[in-house]
């Protein structure tokens, strides 16, 4: 099996979604802007990182990018 650089295994945990434990602990809003900050993370460092490709950089940026809309109640 490939290896998922995006939604890895290790964020995983009996079965349950590490965000999904930040949603129930912080609640919706606070992991939305987390989703946001980690995004902007994740373009600030693009291209900086070694071994990591462009697109896989910006695949993890669209994830939480995406996150954090879903989170907001958007589409």
């Amino acid at each position: 099996m490939e290896y998922d650089y995006i939604n890895p295994s290790h964020y995983k945990k009996d079965g349950k979604e590490c965000i999904d434990c930040l949603i129930e602990k912080y609640g919706k809003e606070a992991v939305a802007l987390w989703c946001r900050i980690t995004a902007d993370k994740y373009e600030f460092r693009k291209g900086n990182k070694p071994n990591e490709s462009i697109e896989r950089e910006n695949a993890k940026i669209e994830w939480y990018l995406n996150k954090a809309k879903e989170l907001k109640g958007g589409n």
